[in-house]
C-alpha cells in the first residue's frame, strides 16, 4: 500500500550527503513495511539489520567501530556497500542505544551513505535523561497511521482522489459523488488507518463488506493486545493496570478535557499522570494542548488543560465496541458521538502535517462564567492562526468559532462537517466536508 511519506523519503535519498534518517512513529503504523518497499524499489542494494535478532552486530555497535560494522555487513550479505546505491536499514534500533549514537559516525566517516533507523518504543530511548543523542547529525521523519486519502488510494479510488484535488469554492454540488465520499468515510471511521487493518479489510470486503469490517475489528483487537503486552517494557513505576485504564478511558472522553481523577474512582492523579505520559511517549495517545491562540502556538500552551485522542480512529471505535450494523445507516456520521469526529479530524491533521516536524495539536478555550467558549482545533495555515470547529453532522451552531474570530480579529473561520463546500462571505466562515481535510490549506489559500 502506497504511503504519501514516500515523497519525503525520495527527497532525502536524492541529497548528496543525506544525514542518517530516523523514522519515528508508534508500533504497527507501517515503518518496517515502508522502508522495506522503499529500499527494494529505489536502491541497487538493500540491507536490513534487526537489532532484536542480528545480535552479532551489537558488540561492534557498542564499540562504535563503524568501519568494522560496514565490513561485517558487506561480507555477511555478500553485497558491496556503495554510497548512493546502497540503503542500510537498522530496525528495532532501540534494542541497542549505542547503535543510535553510531549514526553520527556513519555520517561523519562515510558521507553519502544512506542509512535509515526505526524501532518500536524508540521514543523512550531518545528522550531518556542519560542518553547522548547525536544532535545535528541525523534527520527525522514522523509516520502516522494511514490518512483517509491513503485509505482511498489503497482501495483504488483514484477517481475520487482526482475529483477532490480539483474541488474549489465554485465547484457545483454533486450529490452522487458527495454521498460516495461519505460512504467511504463511513468505512474509514470503522477500519481506521492502521495498515494491517486496512489490508485485511480490503482483502475480505470484496466478497463481503460485513466480513471485511469484522476482519478489521479483529485486527484492532490484536493490535491493542500487542500494545498491552508492551506495557511491561516501559511501565517501571507505573502500574500496568493504570496504563490499561488510561488507554481505555481516552476514547470515552474524546472532545472533552482530560482529567486524571476521572479515569477510575480510586485513581491517584500522580500515577495516572505518569501513565498518560508513558502512553503519549509510546505514541498510543496524542495530547491536544490548550493554547492562548497567539503565535507561536507552542509558546502559549497551558499545561494543566488538555484533551487527548487515540492513535487511530479504528482502535477508538473498537474500544467503543460500536456495532458494525450502523455502517449501513444513511446518517451514520450524524449518529456517532461528536468526539469521534474530533478524533478523526485530529488524526487527519497529524497525518497531513509536514512529516519532518514533530506532530502537535492545539485547541483554544475561554473560561468565563458569563460566556465560555471552546474551539476544537486551532492551527497555523498560511501564516494565519485559524480556528476549526468540528461537527459530526451537517448542522451545528458556531458561537465559539465566532467568539475566537472576534477576539483575535481572525480573517477566516473553518467548519468541518458532512456538508458540502461553502463560503459564507458575510461571516467569513469556510465550510469543508470532513472527507476533504487534505484540501483545507489549498482552499484557505483561495480566500486569504
Amino acid at each position: 500500500m502506497e504511503r504519501f511519506i514516500e515523497q519525503s523519503l525520495k527527497c532525502w535519498a536524492n541529497k548528496d550527503k543525506p544525514k542518517p534518517l530516523i523514522l519515528r512513529g508508534a508500533r504497527q503504523v507501517g515503518k518496517t513495511y515502508l522502508v522495506d518497499n522503499f529500499g527494494q524499489t529505489f536502491f541497487k542494494n538493500y540491507i536490513k539489520i534487526n537489532c532484536e535478532y542480528d545480535l552479532e552486530y551489537l558488540e561492534l555497535f557498542e564499540k562504535l567501530k563503524i568501519k568494522q560494522i560496514l565490513e561485517s555487513i558487506s561480507i555477511k550479505h555478500n553485497l558491496d556497500i556503495e554510497a548512493g546505491k546502497t540503503l542500510i536499514f537498522v530496525d528495532e534500533i532501540q534494542e541497542c542505544p549505542k547503535a543510535i549514537q553510531c549514526l553520527r559516525y556513519f555520517y561523519e566517516e562515510f558521507p553519502g551513505l544512506h542509512i535509515i533507523a526505526a524501532g518500536s518504543l524508540l521514543e523512550f530511548v531518545i528522550n531518556s535523561s542519560d542518553f547522548k543523542f547525536p544532535v545535528g547529525r541525523v534527520s527525522f521523519l514522523y509516520l502516522s497511521p494511514m490518512s483517509f486519502y491513503e485509505f482511498l488510494k489503497a482501495r483504488h479510488e483514484e477517481a475520487l482522489l482526482e475529483y477532490l484535488s480539483k474541488i474549489n469554492l465554485e465547484t457545483e454540488f454533486n450529490k452522487v459523488i458527495h454521498q460516495k465520499l461519505l460512504d467511504e468515510l463511513r468505512y474509514y471511521f470503522l477500519v481506521g488507518g492502521m495498515p494491517e487493518a486496512v489490508k485485511n479489510f480490503i482483502e475480505h470486503e470484496k466478497k463481503d463488506i460485513d466480513g471485511g469490517i469484522k476482519e478489521a475489528f479483529n485486527t484492532h483487537n490484536q493490535i491493542l493486545q500487542t500494545y498491552k503486552s508492551d506495557f511491561g517494557k516501559y511501565a517501571k513505576n507505573s502500574k500496568i493496570s493504570d496504563l490499561d485504564a488510561v488507554l481505555s478511558f481516552v476514547p470515552q472522553v474524546l472532545g472533552h478535557k482530560f482529567k486524571y481523577s476521572k479515569v477510575y474512582p480510586e485513581a491517584r492523579s500522580d500515577k495516572i499522570r505518569e501513565a498518560f505520559y508513558l502512553l503519549n511517549q509510546a505514541g498510543l495517545i496524542k495530547k491536544i494542548s490548550r493554547t492562548n491562540g497567539e503565535m507561536p502556538l507552542g509558546a502559549g500552551v497551558q499545561e494543566k488543560h488538555f484533551k487527548a485522542i487515540l492513535l487511530d480512529l479504528g482502535l477508538a471505535i473498537s474500544i467503543y465496541d460500536l456495532k458494525q450494523t450502523n455502517i449501513f445507516s444513511a446518517n451514520f456520521l450524524e449518529k456517532i458521538k461528536g468526539g469521534l469526529a474530533e478524533q478523526y479530524v485530529g488524526q487527519e491533521l497529524l497525518a497531513l502535517r509536514d512529516p519532518e516536524k514533530e506532530p502537535r495539536l492545539y485547541f483554544w478555550e475561554r473560561e468565563s462564567k458569563q460566556s465560555s467558549a471552546e474551539v476544537d482545533y486551532i492551527m497555523n495555515i498560511n501564516d494565519q492562526v485559524l480556528a476549526i470547529e468540528v461537527k459530526s453532522g451537517a448542522l451545528g451552531k458556531l458561537k465559539s468559532l465566532q467568539i475566537f474570530m472576534e477576539k483575535f480579529d481572525s480573517p477566516l473561520g473553518v467548519r468541518l462537517s458532512t456538508s458540502f463546500i461553502d463560503y459564507d462571505k458575510q461571516r467569513k466562515i469556510l465550510s469543508v466536508p470532513l472527507y476533504a481535510i487534505a484540501e483545507l490549506e489549498r482552499l484557505v489559500a483561495m480566500i486569504l
